[in-house]
């Protein structure tokens, strides 16, 4: 039996409506999904992890979509 921490998390309205709507449309549970997202985003690179929460110096001026998939390319490339 897996074992599981319990966390109470507060959302933006506009946050807890998406969490629903990527819920219904997964058919993944919302403690599914947020779990998955959790663990994902601490894999990431500080960088893109600083980009995503907009902190650090050039937070405002880095576009984390273009960043997150250049850091999923490398990842995902075959090594020669």
């Amino acid at each position: 039996m897996k074992t599981r921490s319990v966390f109470r998390i507060d959302l933006s309205v506009g946050a807890a409506k998406n969490l629903v709507a990527v819920s219904e449309n997964t058919g993944v549970t919302q403690i599914a999904v947020t779990s998955n997202l959790v663990n994902w985003f601490a894999k990431q690179p500080d960088s893109l992890q600083n980009a995503i929460l907009g902190i650090g110096p050039d937070a405002k001026q880095v576009d984390s979509t273009k960043l997150a998939l250049q850091q999923m390319v490398k990842r995902d490339r075959p090594t020669r």
